[in-house]
């Protein structure tokens, strides 16, 4: 079995290191632009450089969001009966999902492969119905009793891990630690989770006054909440802020996807008006998505870490990690310069103290 595998992110990582797949079947991996030669001990191939895919059994394209992708094997005339997808696609293209199943149950076990296929909305081992018959059989409280009207199958969740520690879980925890820790009087956020990083901040007893174009049916007890484009902060007085926060929001600005005008400078308005608002020795905790820069539209942004540290020019840099599923701290601004982070999946976690 010879396979070639699109993609060295997070599906590719878990196919390996959750030993999904014989590591042994990889032939290589493939990329849009290719920045590294090697991954997991394989060669990596520019996907440019790839005409044919005769010399493998299969092509898997390991992303969520296949679409793009496969579009493009197709305009490559790359020979469709070898791809094998294991998201399914947004749009259809002709599609065959039974092929694709049965070339994927030749190289998974017994439970990746049923997760696949639950993700094609195919149920191939109905083990729930085994499991309920057992239930009706041991069941002695007449109120908890299986009933037809209030069935509800669930079958991702046997093969989910118990948490996500991806990329927002470590961002909202380093972020939370240090504002916790300094514990200002009021803290100001830009956009970020309600149900993590905010949530963190309440916990902790601090007062956040937070700024969000989307609209928040929401009351709690110490949160204030402007419903505004924070693109100028137009309501905020100059040098005022003691502590303020963004995470992961500042990188869709002005790119419509959550409704807001389309200006192509809008983040880095934003940028200049977080420093004029932040007064001398006060803290700013930013997170954006870094690798090689680029534009994802209407997604969001991808910044040189460097980018940031020279537009927040009226700042002293105090640290400078990342998130990608995993936490690295005090990382070198140029470690992921080349790295095309499709998606935008590894943040870079910058804290600055204003002059």
């Amino acid at each position: 079995m010879r396979i070639l595998i699109f993609g060295t992110g997070k599906v590719a990582r878990d196919l390996l290191e959750n030993k999904r797949i014989d590591v042994n079947y990889i032939e290589a991996f493939t990329e849009t632009v290719s920045t590294k030669s090697q991954w997991y001990g394989k060669r990596v191939i520019a996907f440019e450089e790839i005409q044919n895919i005769d010399a493998y059994d299969m092509l898997i394209i390991a992303l969520m969001r296949p679409d793009d992708i496969y579009k493009r094997c197709l305009e490559k005339k790359l020979n469709p009966d070898k791809i094998c997808l294991l998201y399914p696609l947004n749009h259809n293209q002709n599609f065959d999902v039974d092929k694709n199943l049965d070339l994927l149950n030749m190289i998974f076990d017994e439970n990746t492969y049923e997760i696949v296929c639950n993700r094609f909305g195919i149920i191939v081992n109905d083990w729930i119905a085994k499991d309920e018959l057992q239930y009706i059989q041991m069941n002695t409280h007449e109120s908890m009793r299986v009933e037809e009207n209030f069935r509800h199958y669930i079958y991702k969740d046997k093969y989910d891990k118990a948490g996500d520690t991806g990329s927002y879980f470590w961002q909202d925890l380093w972020a939370a630690k240090k504002i916790i820790r300094d514990h200002p009087k009021q803290h100001y956020d830009i956009g970020s989770r309600v149900d993590g990083f905010i949530a963190h901040l309440l916990a902790a007893d601090i007062d956040v006054t937070l700024i969000d174009i989307r609209p928040l049916d929401l009351k709690l007890d110490g949160l204030t909440f402007v419903c505004d484009d924070a693109t100028e902060m137009k309501h905020i007085p100059d040098e005022s802020i003691e502590s303020i926060s963004a995470l992961c929001s500042l990188e869709h600005f002005g790119l419509g996807r959550y409704g807001d005008p389309i200006n192509p400078d809008a983040c880095y308005q934003c940028f200049d008006s977080i420093q004029k608002k932040v007064k001398s020795g006060g803290n700013i905790y930013l997170s954006v998505p870094i690798g090689l820069e680029h534009l994802e539209f209407n997604a969001q942004r991808i910044f040189f870490a460097r980018t940031i540290v020279e537009l927040f020019d009226s700042c002293i840099l105090k640290e400078f990690s990342c998130a990608n599923r995993v936490f690295e701290k005090d990382v070198p601004l140029n470690k992921y310069n080349e790295d095309i982070n499709y998606g935008g999946i590894r943040f870079g976690l910058f804290w600055f103290e204003k002059k």
